[in-house]
């Protein structure tokens, strides 16, 4: 998981570097938006570190529209909005790989062999069982008969 964390702090170290106020005319995060994305970047490094791809794609997902919301409010270019939002998704994409459901084991097959029937010593031949027909002297009744 170490490497879900580093690409998280790779991810803010390189978005929001590029976001600071420069002196020229470009855009600027003020100190609480930034605070804002290194929060919701924290609670998805939290969640990268206990294995839960869900609880980092909920973290990871909101990072994403907080930063649609200030590329929409202007305090983002559109440069600096799409590196972050890329660098959300290879992090996302990383955790997803590490921990990856393994496929489940598969179901040994239990095959049952049943033995051929023993061969005849020559001259013997299969015994057959009698054949009762019924009514004769077993106790089966007919209509009729009484």
């Amino acid at each position: 998981m170490r490497a879900a964390r580093t690409g998280i702090a790779l991810l803010l170290a390189a978005g929001l570097a590029g976001c600071g106020s420069s002196g020229d005319n470009t855009m600027a995060l003020t100190s609480g938006q930034v605070q804002g994305l290194v929060a919701q970047l924290e609670s998805a490094r939290a969640a990268a570190a206990t294995h839960n791809v869900a609880g980092t794609k909920v973290a990871l997902e909101k990072f994403r529209s907080s930063v649609a919301r200030l590329r929409r409010n202007g305090a983002l270019s559109d440069d600096d909005a799409r590196a972050l939002r890329i660098g959300a998704a290879r992090v996302l994409a990383r955790v997803r790989t590490d921990n990856a459901t393994p496929a489940p084991a598969p179901t040994p097959t239990v095959t049952q062999t049943v033995p051929a029937p023993a061969p005849l010593p020559p001259g013997q031949k299969k015994k057959h069982e009698d054949k009762q027909k019924p009514g004769k002297g077993h106790g089966n009744k007919h209509e009729g008969d009484d």
